[in-house]
């Protein structure tokens, strides 16, 4: 490795924000990076930074200041590029002290967070190369964490502070509702599909993530129902598209080791549920849910 900020890496790292040591700010993806201005390696935005991340340099000249000396400068650092992003921030009381979590933990906000745009301080090829079904991935992992598992989450971190422990959860909170609303409303939100029964009485069950998200209620859905042939992918419809407002579809009989149910949320105002999800079933042995194309 060259340059003034780059350092010996004794193992290549691919998860971006963490170095091998406490100061450390960057892990090189390959074995040679290029030379880098000391004043680059700062190029973190203000709202957008990972919420563990200790930014070291900053931090520690800002405290070296003084408490509100320092973050006076910051802010007038940041303020060209980044200035709305801070403006929620500012609304954090500064305290003097050097051990101050609400100091320590300003530059975090949410009310100018935008899902969309967030990037980790180094370029990370999992954001990049970001398509839709991945964003859907890691959002019906997300949409889980529910405001009790978030503070438990951080009371495990024993923050002294009670107001930084507080301003940290609404944080959380606040940045995975609109993680939740950005990425469910840019795909159909219907997931883990599900065979439930066996014979005449077999069933396909799912989730509407909008619903359990309370992004949406009393949904309706419109779906269709083929025989597949898996050796060619043709698809011979068995009847015509049909309408139902229940999470629990009736499964057809067919002679076919295969079917494909296409199925989509019907609902205007969002016109990406109404994109519909193929989910490929299975039929002979047991039934099972093979594939599911979005």
């Amino acid at each position: 490795m060259r340059g003034s900020v780059a350092r010996a890496v004794d193992g290549i790292e691919h998860f971006a924000p963490l170095g091998q040591r406490h100061d450390q700010r960057r892990v090189a993806p390959l074995p040679v990076v290029t030379d880098l201005h000391p004043f680059l390696a700062f190029a973190a935005s203000g709202g957008n930074a990972p919420i563990h991340i200790n930014l070291r340099p900053l931090e520690e000249t800002r405290w070296l200041l003084g408490p509100d000396l320092a973050a006076t400068l910051i802010d007038g650092f940041h303020q060209i590029h980044h200035a709305r992003r801070l403006k929620a921030a500012h609304k954090i009381p500064r305290r003097a002290g050097s051990g101050n979590l609400l100091c320590s933990h300003r530059l975090q906000e949410a009310d100018f967070f935008e899902p969309q745009n967030w990037r980790t301080e180094y370029p990370n090829p999992a954001f990049d190369r970001m398509q839709i079904q991945d964003a859907f991935w890691a959002t019906r992992i997300i949409v889980q964490f529910t405001d009790e598992m978030i503070r438990a989450l951080v009371k495990e971190g024993r923050i002294e502070d009670g107001e930084a422990e507080r301003y940290l959860v609404k944080t959380l909170i606040k940045r995975r509702d609109k993680i939740v609303r950005y990425y469910l409303g840019r795909s159909n939100p219907l997931d883990d599909f599900q065979i439930r029964g066996s014979g005449e009485s077999r069933r396909i069950e799912f989730k509407n993530l909008a619903v359990d998200s309370r992004l949406a209620s009393s949904p309706s859905y419109r779906y269709q129902w083929f025989r597949f042939n898996n050796e060619t992918g043709v698809e011979t419809a068995l009847a015509d598209s049909q309408t139902s407002s229940d999470a629990s579809l009736q499964m057809p009989q067919s002679d076919r080791d295969y079917l494909l149910l296409r199925i989509e949320m019907i609902s205007p105002e969002h016109p990406n549920w109404e994109k519909d999800v193929a989910v490929y079933l299975r039929t002979s042995g047991t039934a099972r849910v093979v594939g599911i194309d979005r």
